[in-house]
């Protein structure tokens, strides 16, 4: 008897999408083949086995797409239960094996050199994805603010670059510098795109001309990021890295970084700041240390 054939063909009358029903069926042939290798089969599956096939998961896929696979492989052996085809779920007790996914929150200095060479280097990043990247890192912008942006914010002074960040009321307006290569940046972009002639127009903008919004700005970072390094990389991570990096190699102090990032509390700037790198800890401990 084919339990897998049988379910799918439920699948399809209760009306489920055909991407869901491809789904499903990829995944329990794949476990079904895994219990082959093992010569033994669904009825006679034990939660052993099924842990054996959780682990392989993990080897090969993210956390998050083996949670994905064994709920759908604990949903089945629910089916087959109800169904009187086997006398105990197996799969059960699943939950407990679940590992949390660890997230990134900020990029190394050599990891960051890299991926600007290896960014620059692709011909195929598109001029406005790239200055959007020379904003967010050298700013630390968030991704909504990115958004906002116009030619009228862009302020250049000499050699100095600032953006000015419209709040909701006047009161949360804020000055945000920016270094010598985000505000050349800009400048050659805005000159590009002959954004110039009107002070109102966005700097960023979609192929209809028209505003970004976060999701976008999202992708367009994170395909960017993928491509090169092969890690999804988001705005909120590169605003991370530059509170990380400003506090930690260039030694900026809090309240001015709070100011730049424009966090009310000092508490959230130190939270946003506080990775402290390795090889910050033994420089300060070098140099503070007496019998060091």
């Amino acid at each position: 008897m084919n339990e897998v054939k049988l379910y799918i063909d439920q699948l399809k009358t209760r009306g489920l999408a055909k991407e869901s029903i491809r789904q499903y069926s990829l995944v329990l042939s794949s476990f079904q083949n895994f219990l082959s290798e093992r010569k033994v089969t669904f009825a006679e599956a034990t939660f052993q086995d099924i842990c054996g096939y959780q682990k392989l998961l993990i080897k090969r896929t993210s956390a998050r797409t083996t949670n994905k696979e064994m709920g759908i492989i604990n949903i089945f052996y629910c089916w087959m239960l109800s169904k009187g085809y086997v006398l105990r779920c197996p799969s059960s007790k699943l939950l407990r094996l679940r590992e949390k996914k660890i997230q990134r929150v900020t990029l190394l200095h050599e990891e960051l050199f890299l991926f600007y060479k290896l960014v620059k280097n692709d011909k195929s990043v598109k001029i406005e994805d790239l200055t959007m990247l020379n904003v967010l890192i050298g700013t630390g912008l968030k991704g909504g603010e990115l958004c906002n942006l116009k030619v009228s914010d862009f302020i250049e002074q000499g050699e100095v670059g600032f953006f000015r960040l419209r709040g909701s009321d006047r009161i949360n307006d804020r000055i945000v510098s920016m270094p010598e290569y985000t505000k050349e940046s800009v400048r050659h972009f805005i000159k590009a795109m002959q954004l110039g002639c009107k002070n109102e127009n966005w700097i960023f903008t979609n192929s209809r001309g028209r505003q970004l919004n976060n999701p976008v700005v999202y992708n367009r970072i994170s395909k960017m990021t993928y491509g090169a390094m092969g890690l999804k990389i988001g705005p909120r991570m590169l605003r991370v890295t530059f509170a990380t990096h400003a506090m930690n190699e260039q030694r900026v102090p809090l309240k001015a970084l709070q100011i730049q990032m424009g966090y009310k509390e000092l508490a959230s700037t130190t939270f946003c700041a506080e990775r402290v790198t390795l090889d910050v800890i033994k420089k300060n401990f070098d140099k503070c240390h007496p019998r060091a």
